[in-house]
């Protein structure tokens, strides 16, 4: 039968019948076989070289220490339910997406803790002084790159855009120079001026990423859209760093509130991240595109096929943990388990919202287990999870359950916030509301549970899907 068959719904522009990942006959998601290069889990290896081309001067932010590709997982739980402020801004949501990831870096060791400072000493002359005088060599630009790299481990971001700009600047002058060079050769100047607009590329999409944890968003957008067209009429647009910069500057959108703008960005990552899945860094990426359409279909009214997205970023999350039990690092691992967690928990919320308390509760028991795991109590994501899942077990009528996680998300807050912020005394009415008997609290509750431009929905069938990859 068709999914949801009792939802109606406004016609919707995304249609998702497309397959995403094969299912194997034991009814597991697996990768295709020709998906056999296995990125780093979002780590580079190599920082920059100080000899060589170009192409190996600098690499991109599109990991752990920046902003790792296929890890910003939006989410549609907010730490602030029920309150008269709830979190409605894009960018909060974005921010909350990318400090996720970051927090999990930092717990294992892959970035310093937030109050230690850099060991780099600040250069002895301006960036573009020393730029000009070794006349942009590949050692001075390496060196450059990975003073920016330890900024950015840091969190020290104004400094290492102060020097990427520079960097932008000097290699985008010599990148025209250079095309415009009489005494060069069209061959020489055909090589050359690709190397330096894969630089000039990169500098860009650094510069963008640092702008986008500096939370410039206006910035960062302009700067991911320079970077996607130089790599798209250069490596191809089905190349997979043109759709990392697609994919950014969606994000970049999505944190200014142009919803339509992102969610279209999104549709042209998606059309090209299925064609050129090739390393199992491509597939986490494909997850993370699916789940923030997944939460721009819900905000749209859209609850049919965002269901059908977060159940497909699922299970393209599941056959990438599947892989990663042979091969892989641990930090890969562990963030594949921190976003199959947001996707279960985006699930959650829909079934909140069409009264399906059991199967909430569910849902947010299993992103808990993942989240508690490796998160601390205190993240910003974990406390979120855990107050729907009070929710979701109170509206079930598992008031003992919903008692013990109210505790527990008390303690937690109270970490967080401190003892007297109101976040943690409207915690304390909310126990006392749930003590009694909680009818006008469930009126209250309910309110807030409303899906984007629609009435009440009636609890629906379960997702199932055959061997053959079938749904039904």
């Amino acid at each position: 039968g068709k999914f949801y068959d009792s939802v109606v719904l406004p016609k919707d522009p995304l249609q998702c019948d497309v397959e995403y990942i094969p299912i194997d006959k034991d009814g597991k998601p697996f990768l295709p076989e020709n998906a056999v290069q296995f990125a780093q889990s979002g780590i580079s290896n190599s920082p920059g070289s100080d000899d060589g081309s170009l192409l190996d001067v600098i690499t991109s932010f599109d990991d752990v220490y920046g902003v790792a590709k296929g890890d910003v997982m939006l989410s549609l739980l907010s730490s602030k339910f029920g309150q008269k402020n709830p979190d409605t801004d894009g960018s909060v949501q974005v921010r909350n997406a990318i400090q996720r990831n970051r927090d999990l870096g930092r717990t294992n060791g892959f970035l310093p803790p937030r109050n230690e400072t850099s060991n780099f000493n600040p250069p002895n002359s301006p960036v573009m002084e020393r730029l000009e005088s070794h006349k942009g060599g590949a050692g001075t630009i390496s060196k450059l790159h990975r003073r920016a790299l330890s900024s950015m481990k840091h969190d020290d971001f104004d400094r290492a855009a102060e020097i990427y700009e520079d960097v932008v600047a000097f290699s985008s002058g010599k990148l025209k120079k250079q095309e415009k060079d009489p005494e060069t050769d069209d061959e020489t100047r055909t090589v050359e001026s690709t190397d330096y607009k894969s630089l000039v590329a990169t500098a860009l999409y650094n510069l963008a990423t640092i702008f986008l944890l500096k939370e410039e968003y206006e910035e960062a957008s302009d700067l991911f859209k320079q970077a996607s067209e130089i790599r798209e009429s250069s490596p191809g647009n089905h190349h997979v760093d043109h759709i990392t910069s697609l994919v950014n500057q969606a994000f970049c959108y999505f944190a200014m509130n142009d919803f339509p703008k992102s969610r279209s960005t999104l549709l042209e990552s998606l059309e090209l991240c299925k064609q050129k899945n090739q390393c199992v860094s491509d597939f986490t990426q494909l997850a993370e595109i699916l789940n923030n359409l997944g939460c721009q279909s819900f905000l749209l009214g859209h609850l049919g096929t965002a269901i059908k997205l977060f159940r497909e970023s699922t299970l393209v999350l599941s056959a990438v943990q599947n892989r990663s039990v042979y091969v892989g690092t641990r930090q890969l691992r562990q963030t594949v388990c921190l976003n199959i967690s947001i996707a279960s928990s985006n699930l959650g919320y829909i079934q909140l919202c069409i009264r399906d308390y059991s199967a909430a509760t569910v849902a947010f028991e299993e992103a808990l287990v993942h989240q508690q795991n490796l998160l601390d109590d205190s993240q910003e994501t974990l406390i979120a999870t855990m107050d729907h899942l009070v929710i979701a077990n109170f509206l079930a009528g598992n008031k003992q359950k919903a008692h013990q996680m109210m505790e527990r998300l008390y303690d937690a807050s109270v970490c967080l916030y401190g003892k007297d912020d109101s976040r943690c005394e409207l915690l304390v009415k909310r126990m006392s509301l749930i003590e009694n008997n909680g009818v006008e609290y469930k009126g209250k509750i309910e309110r807030h549970l409303q899906v984007p431009g629609h009435q009440k929905v009636p609890p629906q069938k379960p997702f199932t899907r055959s061997l053959s990859g079938k749904r039904h």
